[in-house]
């Protein structure tokens, strides 16, 4: 039985990992370094080391909040403007065509697919000056929400096997594959709606 590709979205984001961060005083530097996993909770939830997949960050936070932060003058130039990307998405998109929060008041901010998704977290988290690369959150740049709770979700190469045999197979082709991980993570946002601070 071949699934279609909103099924595989909502299989691989109904058992994806998921680790919390956040809920702190001020951002904690080794979040999602080495010694950072290291913790017994933290290993179980840890995203496959150097494997390609899916991730989806998760905020205790409205659009409100999101609507009312300044850019901070430490973000990179790849960094997120919170602000305008959340305006600019709101305005074109709709909010009907945004994410909604879950019943806890959680809302996926962000998600993606990357070939290593343990490093594009990290990315994502503690963005710096020398990634020219390609653009980022920056979280820990937004000092106001340190306090805030967060989740990252991943389902990663590694979890492939979760499954029977034959969507093993097509999840397997789809996660290790740039095409198939662009094409499952649209079928995600088409079911669950766009995350309202991705801007492609």
């Amino acid at each position: 039985m071949t699934l279609k590709l909103v099924e595989v979205a909502d299989l691989v984001w109904r058992n994806a990992r998921e680790t919390r961060f956040g809920e702190s005083i001020m951002w904690e530097p080794s979040t999602f370094l080495t010694n950072w996993w290291d913790d017994a909770e933290r290993r179980k939830t840890r995203p496959g080391k150097g494997q390609s997949g899916w991730y989806w960050f998760v905020a205790k936070i409205s659009y409100q909040e999101l609507a009312g932060t300044t850019r901070p003058s430490s973000l990179p130039d790849k960094g997120c403007n919170f602000r305008a990307t959340a305006d600019s998405n709101t305005e074109v998109l709709g909010r009907q065509a945004l994410c909604e929060a879950d019943p806890e008041g959680r809302l996926v901010v962000y998600n993606g697919h990357e070939k290593r998704v343990d490093a594009r977290v990290r990315s994502h988290f503690s963005l710096s000056d020398n990634n020219h690369k390609t653009g980022a959150m920056g979280i820990t740049h937004y000092k106001e929400f340190c306090r805030t709770e967060w989740l990252v979700r991943t389902f990663t190469s590694d979890q492939v096997n979760l499954f029977d045999s034959e969507v093993s197979r097509q999840i397997g082709l789809l996660v290790n594959s740039k095409t198939g991980r662009c094409a499952v993570e649209s079928a995600w946002r088409t079911a669950f709606g766009w995350p309202v601070l991705c801007k492609q």
